[in-house]
């Protein structure tokens, strides 16, 4: 891989549209339950802000709530230049909000789980809920033309836009954790150019996706790396071949390394749309999906999905991704790079306490 390449920004600027999940991340140390951190998050917010952090244009579509949780998302996508104009707040819309706890165990391995009741209240927080299909027809009148569009959802109107982002050229890039339709789920099988996926959640249905055309499919193994498939051209199509992860000497917190993976690959594949995709060698494709995995391996050395964007300048941030690839430990450089964050704590955070 020639990083340098991989991280250049001295570019045009290119633009990635996406819709899906754009969530107010509460992420909560074991050891240090008092320093609470609010950040926007979401598998959606994540890739399109990290694609910012790269050097992107990001146009989120979707609608939050008007409460505490949607100002403070807005405000977070803004410090990162994540052109906001497309998330609405209203009253018919939701702002969903992830708890996220984790630690290290007594064995010295880091765990995490996910958490959705208001921890003063009890109230379930409230959850996604997708623009209704007239209305994302005509907010999609009004978007940029873009070179990708991402979308996490299973639904009629992520596919409604992904339609029309096929059709004007972009690579469509589909990335489910659940399905919650089979036949929409197909159809976005159907118009997507690369489809990605984690063995844990979704690896029950690759025999699914396998008989789908997807250019471009990506199965992710967690700590063991992914597997991909092309079906890009009549050059390029055959069997499942494996790319093992990079190393990670310690662990702080998994939680969206699958998101810098997919942001890093439409880093390099997403410049030309799909036509970039459609005449990619193998060798291109390899250099796309390692990088993703070497963005992958950096974030776990970090708390939160996004939290190293916060600790480590830009400088050290490409050090440090050098120091990964040629495989030494990055520990002593993490060490020197960190820097103190404080983070607001969000009054009335929850919708339902005042209620009670």
């Amino acid at each position: 891989m020639i990083l340098d390449e991989c991280l250049d920004k001295e570019y045009t600027k290119l633009l990635c549209v996406g819709t899906g999940l754009i969530a107010l991340d509460m992420i909560i140390e074991e050891s240090n339950n008092m320093n609470i951190e609010f950040l926007a998050g979401g598998s959606c917010g994540n890739v399109l802000t990290i694609l910012s952090y790269l050097g992107w244009e990001s146009y989120p579509i979707a609608y939050l709530g008007e409460d505490a949780a949607a100002e403070k998302i807005l405000s977070d996508l803004e410090l990162w230049k994540v052109n906001t104009n497309f998330l609405y707040k209203c009253k018919k819309g939701n702002t969903p909000i992830i708890i996220e706890k984790f630690g290290i165990n007594k064995k010295g391995k880091s765990w995490h789980r996910f958490e959705w009741n208001c921890p003063f209240c009890g109230v379930r927080f409230p959850k996604y809920k997708s623009i209704p299909l007239k209305e994302i027809r005509e907010i999609s009148e009004e978007t940029p033309k873009s070179e990708v569009f991402y979308f996490d959802k299973v639904r009629k109107s992520s596919l409604e836009i992904a339609k029309k982002y096929k059709k004007d050229g972009a690579l469509v890039v589909f990335e489910p954790s659940r399905i919650t339709n089979i036949g929409v789920f197909n159809q976005c099988l159907d118009i997507a150019d690369i489809v990605k996926y984690s063995r844990e959640n979704l690896g029950s249905y690759r025999g699914v996706i396998e008989n789908k055309s997807v250019p471009l499919q990506i199965e992710t193994l967690d700590k063991e790396g992914l597997m991909y498939k092309l079906n890009c051209n009549k050059k390029i199509k055959g069997e499942w071949k494996k790319i093992p992860a990079y190393s990670v000497t310690k662990i702080k917190d998994t939680v969206g390394a699958g998101d810098w993976c997919t942001a890093g690959i439409i880093h390099i594949l997403g410049k030309k749309g799909q036509k970039g995709l459609g005449n990619a060698k193998e060798k291109d494709i390899r250099i796309a999906l390692k990088f993703g995995q070497l963005l992958s391996a950096f974030k776990c050395y970090y708390k939160g999905a996004r939290g190293c964007m916060y600790h480590t300048s830009e400088q050290y941030f490409n050090i440090i991704l050098r120091s990964i690839c040629e495989g030494k430990d990055p520990l002593d450089l993490i060490e020197r790079s960190k820097k103190e964050v404080k983070f607001d704590q969000l009054i009335n955070l929850c919708p339902f306490c005042g209620e009670k």
